[in-house]
């Protein structure tokens, strides 16, 4: 649970950041940094071969979302500094914007692991049905072609059906 807690905070730079008007959404670091996150959960989740890619990843987004509106409370007096009405403290006025983030917040969070979500399961399902994809190396690999085992699959594969073949032709 912490690794997934270590990973959802991934996504809080660019929250903060944000937040405190020092990027601005459309700049290529806010890209950057939107992105970055979701890209090294699929990661992690692909080379730590997770039983459940997509659960794991859309929980990471889940854990960012509520990270990700607790953020925006946190911040909220630089976040609307421009906007008075949002700053207001008296009844439904000051309320109602403040709550109104927290459920896009976490529906931000849990679409951002959807998708990740999804193509990690994606990844991991192509590495299952082609295993000549795969991102390990054998202890057979050859360090100069860089492809683990290429070669030796290969090689092993030929010669049995070669004496299949060979076996045929005898009887």
């Amino acid at each position: 649970m912490l690794a997934l807690i270590g990973l959802a905070m991934l996504g809080l730079p660019r929250v903060i950041l944000h937040d405190l008007h020092i990027i601005d959404s459309a700049h290529p670091l806010s890209w950057i940094l939107s992105l970055g996150p979701v890209a090294v959960w699929v990661a992690v989740a692909v080379a730590r071969k997770v039983p459940h890619p997509f659960l794991t990843v859309l929980t990471i987004g889940v854990i960012f979302g509520v990270m990700l509106a607790s953020t925006h409370q946190m911040l909220w007096g630089y976040l609307y500094a421009d906007h008075p009405e949002f700053l207001s403290n008296d009844g439904i006025a000051g309320v109602v914007p403040r709550l109104a983030v927290i459920p896009g917040g976490l529906f931000a969070g849990a679409a951002l692991g959807a998708v990740g979500g999804l193509i990690t399961w994606g990844i991991q399902a192509a590495l299952r049905r082609n295993p000549g994809l795969r991102l390990d190396r054998d202890a057979d690999s050859n360090p100069i072609d860089g492809y683990p085992g290429r070669q030796q699959r290969l090689a092993a594969s030929l010669s049995c059906r070669s004496c299949e073949t060979s076996q045929a032709n005898r009887a």
